[in-house]
């Protein structure tokens, strides 16, 4: 797991130690950065499913920790500001499992995706 802010790290600490049942690996970043976003009211982290910091519905972008995510924040925000394209940015913290139920219903919601899941 790679927590995105302070916050993600207290709830993937507690997630660690009180839920999972294995061994968990924690990776930290101690480099200063700037943080474009704010964990959304009441998140709780759960196995393989990520939290949506910007709502968009015609592109999603999956990114995790405090650096990918500043940068994919600012440039969800930039696309939107130049070309009003609107896309959802998706914390998903860990680097080691992803809910596949959970991931296609993210994707599937945005306008780009196409359901014979060619490429535009």
């Amino acid at each position: 797991m790679e927590p995105s802010c302070e916050a993600e790290v207290e709830l993937l600490l507690d997630w660690a130690v009180n839920q999972n049942p294995q061994s968990s690996y924690i990776r930290l970043t101690s480099i200063p950065c700037k943080r474009a976003f704010e964990l959304p009211e009441g998140y709780s982290p759960k196995l393989g499913e990520g939290v949506t910091l910007v709502d968009g519905d015609e592109v999603v972008v999956f990114a995790y920790g405090p650096v990918m995510l500043a940068s994919t924040v600012d440039a969800a925000n930039m696309v939107k500001a130049e070309s009003n394209l609107q896309v959802k940015v998706v914390n998903l913290p860990w680097l080691n499992a992803i809910d596949p139920n959970w991931f296609t219903s993210i994707v599937t919601e945005a306008k780009s995706y196409r359901f014979d899941r060619q490429p535009l």
